[in-house]
């Protein structure tokens, strides 16, 4: 289920990173065996070193971000754009080194390194024009992010097809094994077309970045500002790459200062609301805040029962010694027996709300319909008011929603003397909004206690807002608004009117 998914996300992701790294440290290790792995002979093995590092800290950065917030694009593009990197280079090198070994494979895996640099391409101009939120600056940026697929459609197609040696001059002199040879010319005036129209979607990709810098607040400028420069050196020193060795190793540093300063942003900057400090701190507060409710719920209803029941339990035994009737001393035995019941279904109660194990097995809609279901009883009608299905929601939103109605509806019936409780449940714009209405006494001045607290942090720890107002019916009203995708800023706000 949900819960599931929100544990395979994260978990996809840092694989993903650790077999970029793994893949970096292949190449690394045999960079020292091949003379060159680039553009430009003897300075490429020194610049490869700084590329393959620099994909590895996109890929880490990447899962750091699905960890902490998954289901975003930023963070698969991450690792993507990581990920493709080092596999270029790691297909190049295993090629070379078929070739230095005279292994059959070599022809084969030079035909891939024809166009294995590609997908990198493509998924480095996509990351830049939706750095650093994930969307696109303006929907007339569609045409670019389009013909960046399109440009790597055709240039795997070339490139792939283009009969003579191997792009690799390492594999010379192995030829295309697929090169089409009729089509050489028009493949050779396409190849051209594709290198030519690659500088060209970078410096797009760098002008959607530019804009945002120039269009965003000061705040947000400042965050971009290192980004924007490593953009710059990497616009200069691609063109110079496969002219000189130093033109080589500017381009690595390149790739490594971009990566870098990406990460630095992510991280210590704070964009994509990854504020790590306050995240720690808001997860201590709602630690406390869970320790001080579940230190009132032992106490205020499972202290009481326990209680009781030792007391029956020794009423029993001091009625044995007498000449009680039979019919007496089986009463409070019975009595025992339905308080022992009551503390098994709290008991139950208080696990589930330390870990809502509904969700594990069901959705949360039905969990809801459980919830609501054993909250309802004699004097209290609870209700449940949400279309089937829900829209999709992050793990962490459901949970959320979960516990939220789960301690507005004990809030009502242990505080509210209400009849009546309806919650409600409605998608809203990118987001979900949650009202818990009941017709009782209302907040009556009261300050706001542990469970009010409670909501207030799950709301604002997936960037969303509570409110709570006294209706002119009655009652109170606990309205929460929360996006769909955990992540999407926001404000919280705990209103009393």
């Amino acid at each position: 289920m949900a819960v599931v998914t929100t544990r395979i996300v994260p978990s996809a992701a840092v694989a993903a990173a650790a077999a970029t790294a793994s893949g970096a440290v292949v190449v690394l290790s045999a960079a020292a065996r091949i003379p060159e792995l680039g553009h430009a002979a003897g300075a490429a093995s020194v610049a490869t070193a700084p590329f393959v590092l620099g994909m590895v800290v996109l890929a880490a950065t990447g899962a750091l971000l699905a960890t902490l917030k998954p289901g975003g694009p930023m963070a698969w593009l991450l690792i993507g754009t990581g990920l493709a990197g080092v596999g270029g280079r790691l297909v190049l090198v295993l090629a070379v080194l078929a070739h230095q070994e005279g292994h059959g494979t070599a022809t084969p895996l030079g035909w891939l390194t024809n166009w294995a640099w590609l997908p990198m391409q493509v998924l480095a101009v996509v990351l830049l024009l939706r750095f650093p939120d994930g969307t696109l600056p303006s929907g007339r940026w569609r045409g670019v992010e389009a013909a960046a697929f399109v440009w790597g459609a055709a240039g795997v197609v070339t490139t792939a097809l283009v009969p003579g040696p191997l792009a690799a001059t390492q594999l010379a002199p192995r030829t295309n094994p697929v090169g089409l040879v009729a089509l050489a010319g028009p493949l050779d005036v396409a190849l051209g077309v594709v290198f030519t129209i690659q500088p060209l979607l970078l410096l797009g990709g760098t002008a959607a970045l530019v804009l945002r810098w120039r269009q965003a607040p000061s705040g947000e400028r400042a965050r971009l500002r290192h980004v924007v420069l490593a953009l710059a050196l990497l616009a200069v020193a691609t063109p110079l790459a496969p002219l000189s060795g130093v033109g080589a190793v500017l381009e690595g540093l390149a790739w490594l200062v971009l990566p870098a300063t990406v990460a630095h942003a992510v991280v210590r900057r704070g964009l994509w609301d990854l504020d790590l400090p306050r995240r720690f701190d808001r997860l201590r507060r709602v630690r406390e805040e869970e320790r001080a409710r579940l230190q009132r719920d032992l106490h205020d209803s499972l202290g009481p029962l326990l209680g009781s029941i030792s007391m029956r339990v020794e009423a029993a035994r001091q009625l044995l010694g007498t000449q009680t009737p039979p019919g007496e001393i089986d009463r409070v035995l019975a009595s025992v027996g339905e308080s022992a019941e009551a503390a098994v279904v709290e008991v139950r109660r208080l696990v589930d709300e330390l870990g809502p194990s509904a969700l594990a097995e069901t959705d949360l809609r039905t969990a809801l319909v459980e919830l609501v279901e054993r909250s309802s009883g004699p004097g209290l009608e609870v209700t449940l008011d949400a279309p089937a299905p829900l829209p999709p929601l992050d793990a962490a939103v459901e949970i959320a929603l979960y516990r939220i109605v789960g301690e507005a509806v004990r809030n009502v019936a242990r505080h509210a003397r209400a009849s009546r409780c309806t919650v409600s449940l409605r998608p809203l714009g990118t987001g979900v909004s949650l009202e818990v209405v009941d017709d009782g006494v209302g907040l009556r001045g009261q300050p706001p206690g542990v469970g009010r607290r409670a909501m207030a942090e799950r709301v604002e720890a997936l960037g969303g807002r509570l409110e709570l107002s006294e209706p002119a019916t009655g009652g109170v009203r606990v309205r929460a608004e929360i996006p769909a995708r955990h992540g999407s800023p926001a404000g919280v706000r705990a209103v009393t009117s």
